[in-house]
């Protein structure tokens, strides 16, 4: 019962709030305290979160929450304290997450992916381990874009992703463009399907945009530099990486696109924006 939202029908009205009658068999009373009964009278229908228990009662809340039991939704972290994390979920009492659910460190004011479940005490409560709670069932092929939220990053591996907040995928650390957080959400194509549904995804766009968008910036660059650069095949990688952003294969495959468009000549010393 707890964690989640009923149709209810307002049985009486007390001095402690109203008692609520919900379409489900219970030994407890659901009461919604008077702070939220307003103008509410017996007889009305209203949708009730239950997300509290206390000396054979249930608290309800008329407030919709920003998730329920078993969902998998972005959450923001209002405090971190010696004691737990809480969470702004849309009502007034904090989403507390217990440290043994924790699976990196969280920071104040981030919002990241939670799910909310029940402890061992009946309470609820929420997790970042998700995992094994995402599916791996979507109609994603090769080549859609997604969106997601980064729920992890191993750094022998690369970033976790979950598309849609529903779906798991991972960024492997070659198809990783830049810095990513947890808790980021980014825009990725589907670069494969794993044989038990998972996806893979990249940064990267559709390898003959990349040669087209990397061999821009070379022309621009040239073009800025009089028509003269002085980086070749033959270049330092880590020199290409610091002056163009790319790797040395991807600065030789854009170099071969405007070598073919007749728009760049070899020398010994780089490459000359040609004449034709």
């Amino acid at each position: 019962m707890l964690g989640r939202i009923y149709n209810a029908t307002i049985k009486n009205i007390n001095r402690y709030g109203a008692k609520l009658d919900i379409m489900e068999e219970t030994d407890y009373e659901i009461i919604l305290p008077n702070k939220e009964v307003g103008d509410l009278v017996a007889g009305d229908e209203v949708k009730a979160f239950i997300y509290l228990f206390e000396k054979n009662k249930y608290i309800a809340t008329i407030q919709r929450p920003y998730i329920t039991l078993g969902e998998i939704k972005p959450l923001e972290v209002k405090d971190v304290t010696k004691i737990g994390v809480f969470l702004n979920w849309g009502i007034e009492k904090d989403l507390f997450l217990p440290f043994q659910e924790v699976t990196f460190k969280p920071i104040k004011g981030m919002t990241y992916l939670f799910s909310l479940y029940l402890d061992k005490s009946n309470r609820l409560a929420a997790t970042m381990r998700i995992k094994e709670l995402l599916r791996t069932d979507s109609e994603y092929e090769q080549n859609d874009w997604v969106t997601g939220r980064i729920y992890g990053i191993n750094h022998d591996y690369g970033a976790f992703v979950a598309v849609d907040n529903k779906y798991d995928a991972l960024i492997h650390n070659k198809d990783l463009l830049g810095v990513v957080t947890e808790g980021e959400q980014i825009k990725a194509r589907v670069s494969s399907r794993n044989p038990d549904g998972r996806l893979n995804l990249t940064l990267r766009d559709r390898a003959f945009k990349v040669i087209d968008d990397d061999a821009e910036k070379i022309y621009n660059k040239l073009i800025k530099n009089n028509g003269i650069l002085r980086y070749n095949d033959k270049s330092n990688p880590s020199d290409i990486r610091r002056e163009f952003g790319i790797s040395k294969s991807s600065f030789k495959k854009a170099l071969g696109k405007l070598y073919k468009e007749n728009k760049i000549i070899f020398t010994e010393e780089g490459i000359k924006r040609s004449s034709k």
